[in-house]
């Protein structure tokens, strides 16, 4: 869920079986997420320090664990899920590895070193 503002006590993951009411597993904020193997979720949590926590759980809310992965956000930590986000994660078949995008202007970068040489 979208936090409508900072320290929103809504915003975060939640699951929901659409036989019972929804059901929070994370509070904060859930910057991008992506389906990992098997059913699990992955999601990066955004942190105020521009760090980004990958965690993984449960598709029923269940097993919720922090990876060891940290990935530099690229804006902020407090935006509006997918819509606003620059930051999006991407999980293997296999779990073992995470792909992250990257800024674009890091490109416009590359092009101006071509250019000065």
């Amino acid at each position: 869920m979208d936090a409508s503002r900072e320290d929103d006590p809504n915003a975060g993951l939640w699951v929901d079986d659409f036989k019972t009411a929804p059901r929070q597993v994370f509070r904060g904020w859930v910057d991008s997420y992506a389906r990992g193997p098997g059913n699990e979720i992955y999601f990066l949590e955004g942190k105020p320090d521009l760090n980004g926590v990958l965690w993984k759980v449960g598709w029923n809310g269940q097993g919720l664990t922090r990876t060891s992965t940290t990935i530099r956000l690229i804006y902020s930590y407090w935006i509006q899920l997918v819509r606003d986000s620059q930051e999006f994660v991407a999980v293997s078949p296999d779990g073992r590895h995470v792909t992250v995008n990257v800024q674009g202007v890091l490109q416009a970068n590359i092009g101006m070193i071509e250019n000065i040489r």
